[in-house]
């Protein structure tokens, strides 16, 4: 079993899609999707460990796939925003952050990285990383 991090990438902009799945491939097993279809497809059958959505994204429903999450109490969801304002999204019990997305690409790589390691239970014992169940929590990553 791999010891790296899974990530889903979910985003309409194909260039900002492909630059942070670039990124992210440097630690993490990174996919994509483009579409509602696929992302709850990858969410169902590949399990990721964490998600980086564009909530404002115009290929698919946002809150189709934050539904989907709901199923998933130890997914992280990362939501890369074009500015600084916070959408009234909440999720049951996922980890739920928000990424400015004006800042350059390695500078959300290292946040998500950093939400990633923050998440991990300090029980940890397998190859994988076993991700906490605690509380909702919200942070703003800027």
């Amino acid at each position: 079993m791999s010891s790296r991090y899974r990530i889903l990438v979910i985003d309409d902009d194909h260039a900002y899609r492909l630059c942070l799945s670039a990124a992210l491939e440097k630690w993490a097993e990174v996919r994509s999707a483009e579409t509602t279809e696929q992302a709850c497809h990858l969410l169902e059958h590949w399990k990721p460990d964490a998600i980086v959505l564009d909530p404002a994204w115009r290929n698919g429903d946002a809150f189709a796939i934050l539904t989907a999450c709901a199923a998933r109490p130890d997914l992280l969801v990362f939501c890369s925003l074009r500015d600084r304002q916070l959408p009234a999204l909440a999720t049951s019990a996922n980890t739920l952050t928000f990424l400015a997305r004006n800042g350059s690409i390695p500078v959300v790589a290292r946040a998500i990285r950093k939400g990633l390691a923050a998440s991990v239970s300090p029980e940890e014992t397998g190859a994988v990383p076993t991700l906490s169940r605690g509380g909702r929590r919200v942070h703003a990553a800027w």
